[in-house]
């Protein structure tokens, strides 16, 4: 039987603050998975403790009753890694939160709703039946939370969180970042309706993405889910969108240098300058496929690695002010809901949004829908900006779209 075990320590605290009160929470959480294979049989295991190796594999032999398609564990060699990165205790976090809230509330009509820092280290090993040994230490802080701004009777609201490896963030500027789009919105009308320049802000860039990447998976090539079937090489999207996977410049949250099976991560272009060049592979697929898995799968608490990227970019250098000024008339989708209502194999898409219509002056809007397909949408970009916001697994500028359909 061949079998992988991949073990995680997460340690840290929480802390969060209303209008009336401020409580911190520290965590601990031990996570076992293991993945037997034999013979086209498959098992998966998942407890919520650090359970021993001779425990798992006993277990594993004795529920082999699924079935895979071929081995999903790959090759192995030995490795350990360790990002200390930031390190706070809970009294400095709560220093760091009353700050935050001094920075939000500065202003008239300006409160917050809730605010949080969370801070977390995670040790994760991964161990299997073909050599592999690998071990990693990261850490990093997530800050974020909801505010209100009340103006004349109107008030809109704002959530988000920020993620940071290092304490090289600015509260002054996550406070702005947190207040400022809920400021922006008020005396919002509904939009016109009609197809119009836009630009999708980096934000609402990260989540259409993720909404779609299951696309540019060989899973979903294998199960004959996604349009990208035999398209390597094709000119799918506009010549200015490049989609890479573990750019070395670009390190997801709490990285490690191999993904959720122990394979080390390798710079892979998906799309390069419009062409549709690689799908992602994890063992399994690659094997396949034979294609070599390039570290695109992560960890999940009680399933199998996903095969999801592990680090996904769009590339951009465009400033974010000249992008305004070449989209002229049109609009800024800021905000959007409802991205998992998306069809991720055909493309179609259909959901809220908020943000600005510019024309003759700026009109903020709320209520809205933009609506399309998203291999259509990408083949009609024009500019990308260099104002990268990771989301999740996912980095991205705001882009520049010629056209989308937006309806009020």
């Amino acid at each position: 039987m061949e079998w992988d075990i991949c073990k995680i320590r997460i340690e840290g605290f929480r802390i969060e603050m209303d209008r009336y009160f401020l409580n911190s929470t520290g965590f601990v959480e031990n996570r076992t998975s293991c993945r037997g294979y034999l013979k086209g049989k498959f098992t998966f295991a998942y407890f919520p403790y650090m359970a021993d190796e001779e425990f798992s594999l006993k277990f594993l032999k004795e529920n082999l009753i699924s079935e895979a398609p071929e081995d999903p564990i790959p090759e192995g060699y030995e490795g350990s890694f360790s990002y200390k990165g930031i390190k706070i205790g809970e009294r400095e976090g709560k220093d760091m939160l009353l700050q935050l809230k001094d920075e939000i509330e500065n202003e008239d009509g300006v409160r917050i709703e809730k605010i949080f820092i969370n801070f977390k280290s995670k040790n994760l090993s991964i161990k299997n039946s073909k050599g592999m040994n690998v071990e990693g230490e990261t850490g990093g802080i997530n800050v974020g939370g909801a505010v209100i701004v009340e103006k004349d009777g109107e008030a809109q609201i704002n959530y988000d969180i920020f993620h940071f490896s290092e304490m090289n963030f600015d509260l002054k500027e996550i406070a702005r970042s947190l207040k400022e789009p809920a400021k922006m919105l008020l005396k919002s009308e509904p939009p016109p309706t009609g197809r119009f320049r836009c630009i999708l802000q980096n934000r609402v860039a990260c989540e259409l993405l993720e909404a779609f990447i299951q696309s540019f998976t060989a899973e979903s090539l294998f199960k004959n889910r996604t349009m990208l079937k035999d398209k390597e090489g094709e000119r799918i999207f506009s010549e200015i969108l490049t989609i890479e996977e573990n750019n070395p410049s670009f390190k997801e949250p709490f990285y490690m240098p191999f993904d959720g099976e122990g394979v080390k991560k390798e710079r892979v272009f998906i799309v390069r300058n419009g062409r549709f060049e690689n799908f992602l592979y994890n063992a399994m697929y690659g094997r396949i496929y034979g294609k070599k898995p390039c570290g695109s799968s992560r960890p999940e608490p009680a399933s199998p690695p996903s095969l999801t990227g592990s680090s996904i970019l769009i590339n951009g250098g465009t400033p974010y002010e000249k992008l305004v000024e070449k989209m002229g008339e049109g609009f800024i989708v800021t905000g959007i809901i409802g991205g998992h209502t998306v069809n991720p194999i055909t493309g179609e898409f259909s959901v809220g949004a908020s943000g600005i219509f510019i024309k003759n002056g700026k009109k903020p809007f709320v209520g809205g829908v933009i609506s399309g397909n998203f291999f259509e949408t990408f083949n009609k970009i024009e500019a990308t900006g260099n104002d990268f916001r990771t989301i999740g697994n996912i980095t991205s500028p705001s882009i520049l779209i010629s056209e989308i359909n937006l309806g009020g």
